[in-house]
């Protein structure tokens, strides 16, 4: 009986057997760990794509320039992707920089989407989800831990101080920039991975690490600290320091290190040539090395306490000496704690030096501007303090019961009030005019955010509001020779002549050198008829041996009364000073032709038809000759 009974369940249908089942074979379980980890790829571009969806329903935002500059009124951007704004890209200094991809990914969004600013938010949305999935890929490669390599990436990639890199259109540079430097990163675990065993395909990934990083550069300076996070990480988690020694790893970095340098010197000139680098006249090096150690700590406390931010932190010339102290035995300390413990818990000194490095560019020891620090800077350094972060708690609360559910309930939680915030934030940079009534209600600063405030308030169309905040502004900073000039042309354009010629007249007299101040007050005075007065300031603009077609204005001036010979001697000034200026070349001709100097005036009309053959102007006064001379 009892083996017939064995004999039936034997010849059972398999679905209906009571055995237990086969274990995976470790071919299975690969796969199925593979699907997995895609899935939570997917999901990760996913949420963080959702997360921050709004910031495409949010404007161009105008702060100084920065989005006219690079996109809405930069005509190379403008036009998509042309041959001459990939020339220009790459041969010119834009904005101070010199970032030829990141001017790329905005004229292919301009080729896209036009100017709709809708479109320019989602490539950058669509960036950050990306890098987003890059850092869990390269962290789950090189620590072969999925879950905390996870956990840095949400708390990364939902922190509201990745707002200000993603939802400002002009911060493309900081995404993209991003984008390629874990792209890096990745290559390069790939290359140490493979020179471990002395394979041949080391070398491609040693290019591909180096392509890599020539792109981040190419996007934003700020990446030239990349070589030395890639010695933190041969330290650990690729723990390369023990099959070579630091020389080998060191020197294998040395073309990293020459583009890195390179790099620099441009990026500097660039930014001096511009303006951007502040003197020890302003900013001594005291001041300056104090800033560094409170923003170093500023840096950190925000992170953990992601409050009050906002586009724009003013320097304060100089900080109270309890912070300056508070701040360097912050900094020092935990320096000499993560290397005393270096060898038990090394992603902590890997952690905290990744940090300090990599804000090196930025953290004001060469001021760039009058800002203290900026929550775009914090976007790669951040990924540091997390990694020591979720380490060091892993490592802490091994040996408690439950500390896997604790965990995640508090991870979880975390995670929410970040993206509750960081949505709140986007709301922020909705407009201009938003952004920088937020940034004075949390700074109170009336040097920039005010007056940033009524410009963008200008922009829109609120004239009357934007000269309120202005005059606000010069009641407390009556010397600001900029907001003298702004209010002037803002009253100019409501026709308060009066009030306009006097904030420009206040404008030179803080700043002598404020060319388009003396400009715009020459030529009212010659609407009002004051010759002599705007023959002044027309003069005083060549002596500055400066551009503001003072040569064609002082012609103009000198035909309108009459005087054709110093008329000639002004615009032939002007043809000298730009030959390549159609207008300039049809007024000396016009006065030329007046005297009957016929064959000269012709030479000049020849010459407006040859710089542009479509002008109108040219095609005019070619016409007009034409007719001259049959009539002589």
């Amino acid at each position: 009986m009892a083996e017939n009974k064995l004999t039936k369940m034997q010849s059972a249908p398999q679905g209906k057997t009571t055995t237990a089942s086969q274990p995976e074979t470790p071919e299975q379980t690969s796969k199925k760990s593979e699907r997995n980890f895609i899935l939570i790829c997917i999901l990760l571009f996913a949420f963080m794509v959702g997360a921050f969806w709004t910031a495409t329903r949010n404007d161009f935002f105008y702060w100084y320039g920065d989005d006219p500059g690079y996109v809405t009124e930069n005509i190379h951007v403008k036009n998509g992707m042309t041959l001459e704004g990939i020339k220009w890209a790459f041969c010119n200094i834009g904005l101070g920089n010199w970032h030829p991809l990141t001017f790329l990914s905005h004229m292919l969004d301009c080729q896209i989407y036009g100017l709709e600013p809708w479109g320019h938010h989602l490539t950058s949305v669509l960036l950050h989800a990306a890098n987003a999935v890059l850092l869990f890929v390269v962290l789950r490669r090189m620590t072969g831990s999925a879950c905390r390599s996870l956990a840095v990436t949400l708390l990364f990639g939902f922190h509201p101080l990745r707002v200000e890199s993603v939802a400002w259109v002009a911060e493309r540079k900081d995404v993209l920039a991003a984008f390629f430097w874990i792209l890096t990163l990745l290559t390069y675990v790939h290359y140490a991975e493979e020179i471990k065993v002395r394979s041949s395909k080391s070398k491609k990934f040693y290019v591909l690490a180096l392509a890599g990083f020539a792109c981040g550069l190419m996007s934003k300076g700020i990446v030239v600290t990349l070589p030395f996070a890639l010695l933190l990480l041969d330290y650990w988690p690729l723990k390369r320091y023990e099959q070579k020694n630091a020389g080998t790893l060191l020197l294998e970095k040395v073309p990293f290190f020459c583009l890195a340098i390179a790099t620099s010197v441009i990026t500097f000139m660039a930014q001096k040539n511009w303006g951007f680098v502040q003197t020890a006249e302003k900013y001594s090096l005291a001041a300056r090395l104090e800033n560094a150690a409170v923003s170093y700590a500023r840096y950190v406390g925000k992170m953990f306490w992601p409050m009050d931010l906002c586009g724009y932190y003013p320097h304060p010339g100089k900080w109270p000496l309890a912070l300056v102290l508070f701040s360097v035995t912050f900094v020092l300390g935990i320096s000499v704690s993560v290397i005393v413990v270096r060898r038990t818990r090394p992603w902590l000194p890997v952690g905290w030096f990744w940090y300090l490095g990599t804000l090196i560019p930025v953290i004001g020891i060469v001021q760039l501007g009058d800002v203290a620090m900026a929550d775009r800077y914090s976007y790669l350094p951040m990924i540091g303090i997390l990694v020591a972060l979720v380490w060091g708690l892993e490592e802490c609360t091994k040996h408690l019961p439950y500390r896997t559910g604790i965990g995640a309930a508090l991870t979880a939680a975390v995670l929410f009030s970040f993206i509750a915030i960081t949505m709140k934030q986007i709301g922020y940079f909705k407009n201009s005019v938003i952004a920088w009534r937020h940034n004075f209600e949390v700074t109170g600063d009336v040097d920039v955010a005010q007056h940033a405030l009524g410009m963008s308030l200008d922009k829109q169309g609120h004239t009357e509001e934007a000269i309120k905040e202005l005059q606000a502004v010069l009641r407390s900073r009556p010397e600001r020779a900029d907001v003298q000039f702004n209010l002037a042309t803002m009253l100019q354009v409501r026709g308060r002549m009066d009030e306009a010629n006097h904030h420009y007249s206040e404008a030179i007299r803080i700043a002598p050198g404020h060319v388009a101040a003396r400009g715009n007050l020459g030529l009212n005075f010659w609407s009002k008829g004051l010759t002599n007065d705007a023959i002044v300031q027309f003069q005083e603009i060549i002596k500055l041996n400066q551009d503001f077609n003072a040569y064609n204005y002082l012609g103009a001036i000198m035909l309108a009364n009459g005087n054709l010979d110093e008329a000639i001697k002004y615009f032939g000034k002007a043809v000298e000073q730009k030959p390549y200026d159609i207008n300039a070349q049809i007024n000396l001709g016009s006065v030329l032709s007046d005297k009957g100097r016929f064959d000269e005036a012709t030479q000049h009309s020849q010459e407006a038809l040859r710089l542009d053959p479509n002008s109108t102007g040219a095609r005019a006064f070619s016409d007009y000759l034409e007719k001259k001379k049959m009539s002589r």
